[in-house]
């Protein structure tokens, strides 16, 4: 079943006691909250009959204005000359607990006989005696002014409800005349009552999530349950949710069924209700999960269109975020920053995890909880872009945002400089057989640097769909894996696909198909290395010179890089002015020893120069195939080598030039060729000629 599946023990959860009497149970009893004429304030009425019902009335006014705070309610007899009016407001109590209600009232009239200025509390939800009987009143009777009276009434009510109505009644002979009466610092209060059996306590539901397709049965465990106990899901800033039909077995166990058609996804708390009782609120939640991804093309809210010049808007609707970070969410909608293109894959909004210049954050995740099918595949697919340091991800884990991952999707992943843009591409995740029903789909960002630049990733159009099969020649990741053709290994036997594409380290381009680019591939780093006294970030990763990890400090006596050479000893060194060598990247003889770069034997370590065994055997895997072709012919440079004021050799390529003339030619390329072996057959270190 996708409703319910789990069990899960959750610990008893105390509640202070706090008296009822503390809270005022009428709405807007100071009249602080106003409103403009001719309307009640709010929380108020006013019986029929009555003129008016308004804030800060201006008809005899009192001395001072306001009893408490800076407004109060008024009402005067004006032109319909009705000789009676009551204003109102009827809350719910508990039956059988006393109530306390105090405030003021103030009246004034120009009639010469005497009228009746009243505060009443009744037993029921009308203001009329007749129909609600009174169980206390406070009334003062006079012909002119009068300034506020302070009343104090109490009553034990017999049912759920009470009404609190304050007012004045005129003699009819005088209903024309000018009649005010204005109330203020209403309170109403209640006794707690006793609780019987004590208070309730959850120690345990199952299951421990259900879909909002429909009802869920549950059972509850605990004590101190009775038969007038209701079991709710509750969550801040949402109604509750009241089971039905509840079946109390003795005073530990409660069988009901949830309403969950329509419920809002997220977790909610599970409580048991008693009358006169703290409530008991389980220590773990209840899930509430989605039978499909909500504003998966983050439509709603409604909001103007993002293409093709995007207005950043706030987050939509239907979507949980988390993360570790020094801002409190990062989930919006139409970012500006890194603008994909248009149209956009699905409608008019997409959304975005955005992270500003300067936040400090570890990772930002957005999810839904999504009610599956136990064993059976799962996948989601989507459309993604955006840009910065980053490394993006969509998931599904097993359970909620804390659980196991069971299917993972690399997006992007960038984290050396320059600093990038990638426009929508396709992602698709699996997950092959989730157990427990209950899954969340999570699409994570991890910015790297995020306090010098800024990151975001943006979505659009994630789906529950089964992905396409990769087509082999059409130059489209069809199934949404982030590999294209020959690069995707299901393209493995496709003719021309035998040998899967090889990093170039110096294109700007994902060559193998593995989302990272360039010196981002842990495949160029024997290409990728910093050298640390030309003022150039050579390995792209951002630091430059002695900013980088790599690099020594000449100057200091110390082993910065941790390699166990010190200062000038260090081949990071060379070519600093306090280490006379070669610098072996500039085609010069600096030493004047007649050897020029990678021919001079200080160079025989440095990174530009040094080779594997056999040197053709660029990867280092032992071989010497078409993955090392592919970094020898990226250093290529032809006869002559490249022109001033342009190094000869590439920076990282100098190992291949077999005869030393600053140059990668055919001769060189020659060299190579005596050492290949294939996939997989052993090189052989004996074919180093050529020098």
């Amino acid at each position: 079943m996708r409703n319910c599946t789990l069990f899960m023990a959750l610990v008893v959860a105390c509640l202070e006691f706090t008296p009822a009497a503390s809270a005022n149970l009428l709405i807007n009893g100071g009249f602080e909250q106003v409103a403009t004429y001719p309307n009640c304030p709010p929380g108020w009425a006013r019986a029929p009959g009555t003129n008016n019902c308004l804030s800060d009335g201006t008809t005899h006014m009192p001395s001072p204005l306001n009893y408490e705070g800076g407004h109060r309610g008024s009402s005067d007899i004006g032109s319909n000359g009705n000789a009676k009016a009551t204003v109102y407001q009827t809350v719910t109590v508990l039956p059988g607990a006393t109530l306390h209600l105090s405030g003021a009232i103030a009246g004034a009239t120009n009639c010469q006989v005497n009228c009746t200025w009243f505060l009443r509390l009744h037993d029921g939800p009308s203001y009329d005696p007749a129909v609600s009987p009174v169980l206390d009143q406070f009334q003062f009777t006079g012909q002119y002014f009068y300034n506020w009276q302070v009343a104090n009434l109490t009553g034990v009510p017999t049912g759920t409800q009470v009404t609190v109505a304050w007012g004045y009644d005129v003699p009819s002979s005088w209903k024309y005349e000018s009649t005010a009466v204005h109330a203020d610092a209403l309170n109403l209060t209640q006794d707690q009552p006793t609780c019987q059996g004590g208070d309730p306590a959850v120690i345990a539901f199952t299951p421990a999530f259900g879909a909002n397709n429909g009802p869920c049965p549950i059972t509850v465990t605990g004590t101190g349950f009775a038969a007038d106990s209701q079991v709710k899901l509750r969550r801040i800033d949402f109604t509750d949710i009241d089971a039905t039909g509840e079946v109390v077995t003795g005073d530990t166990q409660i069988t009901c069924t949830l309403p969950l058609a329509g419920a809002a996804m997220g977790k909610w708390s599970v409580v048991v209700t008693k009358p006169n009782c703290n409530d008991g609120i389980a220590s773990t939640d209840f899930i509430v999960a989605n039978v499909d991804i909500d504003n998966g093309s983050f439509e709603d809210p409604f909001a103007q269109p993002a293409c093709p010049t995007p207005t950043q808007q706030s987050a939509p609707s239907g979507w949980l975020e988390i993360g570790v970070s020094t801002l409190a969410n990062h989930l919006v909608r139409d970012s500006n920053q890194y603008v994909p293109s248009c149209p956009l894959p699905e409608g008019d909004q997409y959304a975005s995890i955005l992270v500003p210049q300067g936040t400090s954050i570890g990772f930002w995740s957005v999810y839904q909880y999504l009610a599956v099918t136990p064993g059976q595949p799962l996948s989601v697919c989507g459309s993604f872009a955006g840009g910065g340091l980053t490394t993006v991800k969509l998931i599904i884990r097993e359970g909620d945002e804390n659980g196991p991952v069971i299917g993972e999707r690399l997006i992007e992943d960038r984290t050396g400089c320059p600093v990038h843009g990638y426009d929508w591409v396709p992602g698709c995740v699996t997950a092959p057989s989730p157990t427990s029903g209950l899954v969340t789909l999570d699409w994570q960002l991890v910015p790297h640097r995020s306090g010098s630049y800024v990151n975001a990733a943006h979505a659009d159009n994630l789906r529950i769909t089964t992905p396409a099969a990769e087509v082999c020649d059409n130059g489209i990741d069809d199934d949404g894996d982030r590999r294209t053709d020959c690069q995707d290994p299901d393209c493995s036997a496709f003719p021309g696909c035998e040998t899967p594409p090889a990093e170039i380290c110096n294109n700007g381009l994902d060559d193998d198909g593995d989302v990272r680019i360039d010196c981002d591939d842990s495949d160029c780093d024997s290409v990728c290395v910093e050298i640390c006294n030309n003022g150039v970030d050579d390995d792209n990763d951002c630091d430059v010179d002695l900013d980088d990890s790599e690099c020594e400090d000449c100057t200091n006596n110390e082993d910065d890089n941790g390699n166990g050479l010190v200062d000038c000893d260090d081949p990071t060194c060379l070519g600093h002015e306090l280490c006379p060598t070669e610098i072996c990247t500039d085609a010069k003889d600096n030493n004047d020893d007649t050897l020029v770069d990678c021919a001079d034997p200080g160079c025989a370590q440095h990174p530009h120069c040094k080779a594997n065994d056999p040197f053709a055997d660029a990867d280092g895997d032992g071989d010497v195939d078409q993955a090392d072709f592919a970094v020898v012919q990226g250093c290529f440079t032809g006869t002559g080598g490249f022109p001033d004021p342009l190094p000869p050799i590439p920076i990282g390529c100098g190992m291949f030039d077999r005869d030393r003339d600053l140059d990668i030619d055919q001769s060189d390329m020659n060299a190579f060729e005596l050492c290949a072996s294939g996939p997989g057959i052993p090189a052989s270190t004996a074919c180093d000629g050529g020098e």
